[in-house]
């Protein structure tokens, strides 16, 4: 009885600390980008809203990146725009 109680408090022990270290990653990987950031570097820049709007709404860093190319070309505030989404 004693041997099969301190596997069940290993065990149980074991899925706490499990359980301590998914909510962090979890919450790290779903962190906000900072989309009002993104929006100000490009329309300081003189980009259109809506451009603007679309890169920096994207879903990675490339798409962002790719949408002000295409309208403007090689930009280094765009680069910067789409990195201070905080990807």
């Amino acid at each position: 009885m004693g041997s099969l109680l301190s596997k069940g408090l290993v065990v149980g022990a074991a899925f706490a600390l499990a359980g301590a270290f998914v909510p962090m990653s979890a919450y790290a990987a779903s962190a906000p980008r900072d989309f009002g950031a993104c929006m100000t570097i490009a329309t300081d820049h003189d980009a259109e809203a809506w451009i603007a709007h679309d890169a920096c709404d994207s879903d990675s860093l490339t798409g962002c990146y790719r949408i002000f190319y295409q309208e403007y070309g090689r930009q280094q505030w765009a680069l910067e725009a789409c990195q201070a989404r905080g990807e």
